[in-house]
């Protein structure tokens, strides 16, 4: 076990006082030994990552934050057999880990950024089922300087002068490229401001072929957000979708809402505008299926309140 391993383990593990304690540890290893790698078991497999990573943290302290995934692709392997899923803005593997659940399931993991390709390479790239590609989802075609801005774990492109050069390249022509990937049972979109784009670039993949697709609905300082949200919800309506399943960022399920009706959406996004809530997780996929999915789900956190409402109460009865 490395030194930055035992630091996430010993804060993770921590509590009250000692906790801020392992933080300022894991904080000082962050920067005097150059953000060093760490190992934590996410979903089953150990991934290495940076210690700067955040994502170890949230699986520890929100019981739902990013287990989406896990129910996902158990349910779409049961509708499809193996899987064929395309992950944009794959970091360091986690969903791969998340749904990849057959040794014949097949994933395309698209990462435009070289630190955490290097780790997505490290975790996935013996594994002959992932194929890795340098590339950043857009709307059109072309190459041009782009910044990449990482925090704790996630990275935003920022188009900038004297910069790296990175290609850019829809989906629909990558898929064309990747002919396996033609058909895809699931495609995941997480790019940190740039969701909306990569939609935008897909509107053949999701047309013909209508996979389940989960994508982050956040502002990130687009002064356009609102705009480009309902638009790209338009699209989805007009590829064949009819509804979408709404969650927070961590993971808490808001309810099913119609795609050609956003009357009760634009409220929740009057909300996030005008409060301190982060962002939306959007799943949408096939009606008959969705609404399928939506009853597992409800089933589910059900049974999660259940769980804990029971923890919750043995855990006051012990202090009296």
């Amino acid at each position: 076990m490395t030194v930055s391993t035992w630091i996430l383990q010993r804060y993770l593990c921590s509590s009250g006082p000692l906790k801020g304690t392992w933080d300022l540890a894991r904080k000082l290893a962050v920067r005097l030994l150059n953000d060093p790698a760490c190992e934590f078991e996410i979903h089953g497999k150990r991934l290495r990552m940076p210690l700067s990573h955040k994502l170890p943290i949230y699986l520890n302290d929100c019981p739902l934050y990013d287990r989406l995934p896990r129910r996902l692709g158990a349910y779409a392997r049961r509708k499809c057999g193996p899987l064929k899923c395309i992950d944009v803005g794959a970091n360091i593997g986690d969903t791969i880990a998340a749904l990849r659940q057959s040794e014949s399931d097949a994933f395309l993991a698209i990462e435009p950024n070289p630190h955490f390709r290097r780790y997505l390479e490290s975790n996935w790239g013996s594994d002959g089922n992932v194929t890795i590609l340098p590339l950043i989802c857009s709307r059109d075609d072309g190459t041009g300087p782009v910044e990449i801005r990482e925090v704790n774990g996630t990275a935003s492109i920022v188009s900038r002068e004297g910069s790296c050069e990175i290609e850019r390249k829809p989906l629909d022509r990558i898929v064309a490229e990747h002919p396996l990937f033609a058909r895809p049972d699931i495609v995941k979109v997480d790019t940190d401001g740039h969701d909306f784009e990569v939609i935008s670039g897909a509107r053949n993949v999701l047309s013909e072929s209508k996979p389940i697709l989960l994508f982050e609905c956040a502002s990130f300082s687009n002064g356009n957000y609102l705009r480009e949200c309902l638009q790209v919800l338009a699209l989805l309506n007009e590829c064949g979708y009819g509804h979408f399943i709404l969650y927070d960022n961590v993971g808490n399920m808001f309810g099913c809402y119609s795609l050609s009706d956003l009357g009760p959406f634009k409220n929740l996004l009057f909300y996030q505008m005008t409060s301190d809530f982060c962002y939306f997780d959007i799943l949408v996929m096939r009606d008959e299926d969705l609404f399928e999915f939506y009853k597992l789900e409800v089933d589910f956190i059900t049974t999660q309140m259940k769980d804990r409402a029971l923890t919750g109460s043995a855990l006051a009865a012990s202090e009296l």
